[in-house]
């Protein structure tokens, strides 16, 4: 009985020890002090790839991972914002997804092993300011290109080895540096830049191309936009340089929005070259480092039959009780000197289109425009289209009560709409039944007619009840109910 009583006690015993300390997973290599440990690079051009690692010399359940990225636009979190700590696992592994990764940029991580309780830097968008947490037990810093995983796939970082450096580096990493940079040369030839892709006008793509005869991790492109306004970094003079990818190919996002660019230029710099800020310059920079200069022009608009004189073209006419837009050409002026200006006629009188606060439509640089009208009613009649130079005052309707005149009007064309059809005008006016009503359920009547203008006339309806006394539909305030453009009341 009593060695019952004493087993049963030290079983107690230990369930109490267990519940009070709880079972904590182990710390991995306690003797090496903290230390961050890469095991897989996250890859370029993949959606969804990962920067994986563990941790050496402190219990992992108490610590988190805060990861930081740097690109062309400055430094953000690795996470959102509003969860920047990246817990660690039982075996004291941590991943952190990074998105997609583009080979155009140069990128720079910033890894932080930090108590699990540590406020740390939070960016909403982009920084300069290179991430600091003074509670960090270690930290990681380095750039993805030039950081390589050592022995058995593993890189480790402390102190100054955090700077980016990694433990075991040495004569053979650097030769295998310089292995890497070998395969990244396209050194045939003297230094050029070549243009593969120029956007047109009013287009979101990239000036895009690739470089020749250096090594292009070794090198970026200064661009520039010449315009009338003078010459201005792209894509941006935060941004000035543009990074090359290790097969020679560059892309660089820049501003065809604007209605007077004339050429953009390009200079092959080593990575490290200072160049010229303009926002904007009067004249072009001068760079002396500059390997190459390269220029592509930009595609001017159009002016479509210059010696046909102004005219204006009709391509698309919004039919009654839709929501479209008006669509059209114009030839024999160039298109960015001139505007589209349009007035709906209707039982109201004359109103601007798209609006009294926008009376004006641009044309594209292939001389097409568009003006959003809206949806259409049957009281508007026609559309008076004025062609004019950039800077004409015209006259704001909300209605007029008279058709305007435009004496600065280089083309003039009034388009009627199109009047809804007659269906079987031979057949003579029917009412025609669609759909009734059940009894003890909420319905409408539903029909069409034909053999007259359905815009010319509406539609009456009554109900006669069991006890012969006859209802206005819907309602007495609503006696009568208009048809649609396809001849079906609109409200029944």
């Amino acid at each position: 009985m009593k060695r019952t009583q004493s087993i049963t006690l030290i079983a107690i015993m230990l369930i109490t020890m267990i519940s009070q300390t709880g079972c904590q997973p182990p710390i991995i290599n306690p003797d090496n002090g903290p230390l961050i440990i890469i095991k897989a690079l996250p890859e370029y051009e993949i959606s969804g790839s990962a920067l994986i690692g563990r941790i050496n010399g402190v219990r992992p359940n108490q610590h988190r991972i805060v990861v930081y990225l740097k690109d062309a636009y400055g430094w953000r979190n690795c996470l959102s914002n509003d969860k920047p700590l990246i817990s660690i696992d039982w075996y004291s592994g941590w991943s952190c997804p990074v998105g997609y990764l583009s080979h155009y940029n140069d990128y720079t991580i910033a890894i932080f092993l930090v108590p699990k309780d540590t406020q740390v830097p939070m960016y909403e968008k982009a920084s300069t300011e290179q991430p600091n947490i003074p509670e960090a037990l270690t930290s990681l810093i380095f750039q993805l290109d030039e950081f390589s995983i050592e022995g058995e796939g593993e890189s480790e970082g402390e102190g100054e080895g955090a700077e980016g450096e990694s433990e075991g580096e040495g004569e053979g990493a650097e030769g295998e540096g310089e292995g890497a940079e070998g395969e990244g040369e396209v050194e045939d030839g003297d230094p050029r830049i070549n243009f593969s892709e120029v956007p047109e006008y009013e287009t979101y793509d990239n000036l895009q191309g690739m470089v020749g005869g250096v090594n292009p991790v070794e090198h970026k492109i200064a661009f520039y936009r010449h315009s009338t306004k003078g010459w201005e970094n792209e894509p941006s003079t935060s941004y000035p340089l543009t990074n090359i990818g290790s097969d020679g190919k560059w892309s660089c996002s820049v501003d065809t929005t604007t209605r007077d660019v004339i050429e953009y230029v390009g200079y092959l710099v080593r990575k490290d070259t200072i160049v010229p800020l303009c926002s904007p310059c009067a004249d072009e920079p001068v760079i002396p480092e500059a390997l190459a200069r390269a220029s592509a022009e930009i595609i001017q608009p159009t002016t479509i039959d210059p010696e046909g004189g102004p005219k204006i073209f009709i391509k698309e006419i919004p039919i009654y009780e839709t929501s479209g837009n008006l669509k059209g050409t114009i030839s024999g002026v160039d298109p960015y000197k001139h505007q589209i200006l349009v007035f709906a006629f209707g039982t109201d009188g004359w109103e601007n289109l798209p609006g009294s606060a926008s009376p004006l439509t641009n044309i594209n640089y292939k001389s097409e425009w568009t003006c959003q009208v809206g949806t259409i009613y049957s009281d508007v009649k026609s559309f008076i289209i004025y062609l004019v130079p950039i800077g004409t005052i015209v006259p704001i309707c909300a209605p007029c009560n008279i058709e305007q005149t435009i004496p600065e009007s280089l083309a003039t064309l009034t388009v009627e709409m199109l009047p809804p059809p007659t269906i079987d005008s031979a057949g003579g006016p029917k009412v025609n039944i669609m759909n009734i009503p059940i009894y003890d359920w909420t319905g409408r009547i539903k029909g069409s007619i034909s053999g007259v203008n359905p815009y010319e006339y509406a539609i009456a309806a009554y109900t006669k009840s069991v006890n012969g006394n006859w209802r206005k539909q819907p309602s007495t305030d609503n006696l009568l109910v208009k048809i649609n453009y396809q001849s079906i009341p609109l409200r029944r």
